[in-house]
This record gives structure tokens, C-alpha cells and sequence, in this order.
């Protein structure tokens, strides 16, 4: 397992789609062109397949507070995705 190759206090970001992405539109385009959208995992079960394996949650924002942080006050209405979210945790 990749993890157990890892240093102490090494840090990781990962990306996963809830299960609410099913309905997404980019997961159904996606899905069209081929690729495989076949696991949709929610927020509590991710935090717990990291603690099992000895990772420590350390960010896990929601999609408004990417929004907040990356993309206030764009002309261009870019905003964060919200088919795709975002987890940062640590090796304890």
C-alpha cells in the first residue's frame, strides 16, 4: 500500500464525487464519452477509509468555501466544481 511508504506528517489531496454527482450533468457527459464514474463515495465514508489506514483528516471545504477562497469576486462566474470535492490529510 502506498501510504505505508510514506513519511510521517506527509501530507496528501485527493479528489473523490459524492454520491449527489450521480446527478451531475459533467458526470452524465462524462459517462457518455466513456468513462468509468463507478465509484461515488460520500464525504463520512472517505474520512473513514483515511483514518483506517492511518491518515488524519486536515482540510476537507466544502464547495462554497472554495468558491470564497479561489474564485470571489471573478467577473467571469468561474466557480469551484461541484461534481468533484476535495480531502487533505495527514500521516500521523
Amino acid at each position: 500500500m502506498i501510504v505505508a511508504m510514506l513519511a510521517t506528517g506527509t501530507t496528501i489531496v485527493l479528489t473523490y464525487c459524492p454520491p449527489e454527482a450521480e446527478l451531475d450533468l459533467a458526470v452524465q457527459f462524462a459517462r457518455s464519452q466513456g468513462a468509468a464514474f463507478d465509484t461515488l463515495i460520500a464525504p463520512a465514508q472517505v474520512e473513514l477509509m483515511l483514518a483506517d489506514r492511518g491518515l488524519s483528516v486536515t482540510g476537507h471545504p466544502s464547495v462554497e468555501a472554495l468558491d470564497h477562497r479561489y474564485f470571489s469576486g471573478r467577473a467571469d462566474a468561474l466557480r469551484a466544481s461541484s461534481t468533484e470535492r476535495i480531502i487533505e490529510a495527514s500521516l500521523d
